[in-house]
């Protein structure tokens, strides 16, 4: 605000009991490496519908968001504002039409659009950091900013003309009793969804929809988060347990669902899913980015993406970020001990 393990018979038996029925995915995947902007590290963020990709690479001579159209790495280049210990930017969004969002880094951060070549200031006045972190087909953009007293709030900004340059920034009302609020994914219909404080203090994911937020609860602990939403109203995302650990789950039909964890690892987390229901995610092992395993999710609960790729290759996936409708994945993982995006592909 980073070994191929086979799937055991064990694993699947744990996780026999989910209770929710996943879309078939592909049972091996072709591995592409995303290229940066200088040869050096980059992380993949999000996905569209043709493929193109969305992230953050080492550019020249910081870190710069990048848009990948699947021929050619565009860096988007950072706003101008004056910086106050680095000038940096990243991109966490994309949408059909490659509009990219992210944010500018000075030492504060400035949520920004990236349309047809400009560059577009999103930060409400007066604010202290801005996120700009989803976008839907029409241009309707996501985020969170967080004003001088620290106190956070998750934004919509809706263009005049669809995915046009100019707009209106509205905050969304937290109406489940607290005063922190922070938007994450938004679907073609307008439906956010994100994290907000609930009266006692906890954070709970949210649904946003038609001027109103929705506390989705937990899997019985404290917190949870909502990571993303595809078009059906269906929503991704972590939650404690009531033994304190994190687990992904999927909400749907006002249900919420543990999708379960990959054996021996300490918890999961759902970062997004596609109109079909195909959900992945990560496992994580330990609090280094290197203890994380990319996921997809079955009914059985989460297969390690490393077993089906080739052998051989030099990657390890650590997490995966964005999936869509065909199935296309993009994360982040290692390639020879180095950093980068992938795009798996199904076979």
């Amino acid at each position: 605000m980073p070994k191929t393990i086979g799937l055991s018979a064990c694993a699947l038996l744990c996780a026999a009991a989910l209770a929710f029925t996943s879309p078939a995915f592909a049972q091996s995947y072709s591995i592409l490496e995303v290229p940066s902007l200088n040869g050096g590290f980059n992380q993949g963020n999000a996905i569209n519908a043709s493929g193109h990709v969305a992230g953050a690479s080492a550019g020249s001579p910081e870190e710069q968001g990048f848009l990948y159209n699947g021929s050619t790495v565009i860096g988007i280049g950072v706003l101008n504002v004056p910086p106050i210990n680095s000038l940096y930017s990243e991109a966490w969004g994309i949408n059909a039409s490659d509009e990219v969002v992210g944010e500018t880094q000075t030492g504060e951060g400035y949520a920004m659009l990236y349309s047809a070549g400009t560059l577009v200031n999103l930060s409400p006045p007066g604010q202290e950091l801005s996120y700009a972190v989803g976008i839907n087909k029409s241009g309707q953009v996501v985020g969170y900013w967080a004003n001088l007293s620290n106190q956070y709030s998750a934004f919509l900004w809706t263009p005049k003309q669809p995915n046009g340059t100019t707009g209106t920034l509205t905050s969304l009302v937290n109406n489940l009793g607290g005063t922190y609020s922070v938007g994450a994914g938004i679907n073609d219909s307008g439906q956010i969804v994100g994290s907000a404080s609930v009266k006692n203090g906890n954070v709970h994911a949210f649904l946003y929809s038609a001027g109103k937020m929705t506390d989705l609860g937990t899997l019985g602990g404290i917190d949870s988060t909502a990571n993303a939403i595809n078009n059906a109203g269906q929503v991704v995302g972590w939650s404690d347990l009531s033994s304190n650990a994190g687990h992904g789950f999927l909400y749907s039909g006002g249900k919420m669902t543990d999708l379960g964890i990959l054996p021996s690892a300490k918890g999961s987390t759902a970062t997004a899913i596609n109109s079909s229901g195909a959900i992945v995610g990560y496992a994580y092992y330990g609090n280094h980015v290197g203890q994380r395993r990319a996921v997809i999710y079955n009914a059985s609960g989460p297969v390690d993406l490393n077993t089906l790729i080739p052998s051989g290759t030099g990657w390890i996936l650590l997490q995966a970020n964005g999936i869509n409708d065909a199935g296309q994945i993009v994360g982040t993982g290692y390639l020879n001990n180095v950093i980068h995006a992938f795009l798996l592909t199904p076979r």
